[in-house]
């Protein structure tokens, strides 16, 4: 398994902006089991949560999400 169950990475805003996204984005992502993951990404541009004009979060809780 890969990242260790525990373990967190982290793609920061620089590799973010490579893949088009705005400045202040990153994805946060921490393993739960060997098949779940709580994750945070901040999409940093763009509209579409209606939040703000640049800044848009996006979370997901494995625990609130089993079976």
């Amino acid at each position: 398994m890969w990242p260790q169950i525990g373990s967190t990475i982290t793609l920061k805003s620089m590799f973010m902006k490579m893949m088009g996204f705005g400045d202040q984005s990153y994805v946060t992502s921490r393993t739960v089991t060997n098949s779940t993951f709580d994750y945070t990404m901040n999409v940093g541009c763009g509209q579409d949560c209606g939040v703000s004009q640049d800044n848009c979060i996006i979370r997901h809780d494995a625990k609130q999400n089993s079976v």
